[in-house]
């Protein structure tokens, strides 16, 4: 985010599409996902994205999770 010095990723589907998370060597302060993105890239082998140098992991559209 310009002029907050907060480093924000969006993963988005075309991520999942290629197969690739966000460049494992970046270190972001706020990872942006849904649950099945976020689980999907967890999930490869070996994992498209390294949770440890995340410092808020923001999961969008989990209340769907609950829907009927």
């Amino acid at each position: 985010m310009d002029g907050t010095g907060l480093r924000v990723h969006i993963i988005k589907k075309k991520d999942t599409v290629k197969k690739q998370g966000p460049k494992s060597k970046k270190v972001f302060d706020i990872l942006v996902s849904t649950p099945n993105r976020l689980i999907y890239l967890l999930n490869q082998d070996p994992p498209a994205l390294d949770l440890s140098t995340v410092e808020w992991l923001v999961v969008d559209e989990s209340d769907k999770l609950f829907e009927d």
